[in-house]
């Protein structure tokens, strides 16, 4: 898979080490097997980072890593200074689990492997069991004010969950503008949740491949220099309305999917809020009848 489709942050800097988009390693990842790879595969001095608050806040390190919606996290392995973390889950951080890294020795066979291995060194090998995560926040509980990094992997799988139709290269045919001026001249009302992911949407487009965006560019403008050919401009004029339909059916097809999905969490929610309510209708009722028959055996 290309590595310009995984996205690696930090709400830290970087103090030393790779640049985030070389700090991992990215594997295809088995379905139905959690492979951990060895040692000696995931750590790698090239790809070791250094993450540092200068600022002295409370803050804590988090590390995101973000997926093209065509694919889905399957795991992770990571080995850290850290010996505690907690682990987080979609863009709004939805929290998962807290994690304690198994302790690096010298005394490890693997570790003796490697050449002067630090002691205090943790590693983490955690799948992801929820189906088309894109996206993963990974917490590092720690007081230290820098965290280090020696080696991530992360292992993905086709997401069935994922926007199957927007593949590499269709994104860098779209033309961002059209796009714009249709999600602002649209009539059709939209709901809060849906309004934020059309800024979503926009997104994805512009981290489309940039070389594809670049040819695009200049076949337009090889055809705009033969204009004065009707042949050439009715064809020019097709393929634009082509293109601006196959936007409109996705951003149409994308609203959708995102209306039913809130649909489904608020019919969770009220579910969830009934069987309360039932459960406190039932309780009052009982601190009823016992104070009835207080009142009777008075």
């Amino acid at each position: 898979m290309n590595k310009n489709y995984i996205q690696l942050t930090s709400n830290w800097s970087r103090s030393g080490g790779c640049d985030f988009h070389e700090a991992f390693l990215c594997q295809t990842a088995d379905p139905d097997i959690f492979i951990k790879p060895p040692l000696d595969q995931l750590l790698d001095e090239n790809r070791a980072i250094l993450l540092s608050n200068p600022k002295l806040e409370e803050e804590k390190c988090e590390l995101c890593a973000q997926l093209f919606p065509h694919y889905k996290i399957q795991a992770f392995n990571m080995v850290c200074n850290v010996p505690k973390i907690e682990i987080f889950q979609g863009p709004l951080k939805e929290y998962v689990e807290t994690a304690y890294g198994l302790l690096i020795n010298e005394t490890d066979d693997e570790a003796e492997s490697l050449n002067n291995l630090e002691l205090h060194c943790y590693r983490y090998d955690v799948e992801v069991d929820k189906s088309g995560v894109t996206e993963i926040t990974i917490r590092f509980l720690t007081a230290l004010s820098e965290v280090c990094i020696f080696g991530i992997c992360i292992q993905i799988a086709p997401n069935p969950n994922g926007i199957t139709s927007l593949t590499p290269n269709t994104v860098g045919i779209i033309n961002v503008e059209n796009v714009q001026t249709m999600l602002a001249n649209s009539a059709r009302k939209t709901t809060a949740p849906a309004e934020k992911y059309k800024k979503f949407l926009e997104a994805i487009i512009k981290s489309g491949n940039s070389s594809a965006a670049k040819s695009s560019a200049f076949v337009n403008h090889n055809f705009k220099a033969l204009n004065q050919h009707d042949e050439s401009e009715d064809r020019l004029r097709q393929t634009n309305l082509n293109n601006d339909k196959i936007e409109f059916e996705m951003i149409r097809h994308l609203m959708d999917h995102i209306d039913l999905r809130f649909k489904e969490f608020e019919s969770v929610i009220q579910q969830r809020i009934n069987e309360i309510e039932e459960r406190q209708s039932v309780k009052l009722d009982r601190i009823l009848n016992m104070l009835e028959k207080q009142q009777k055996s008075d």
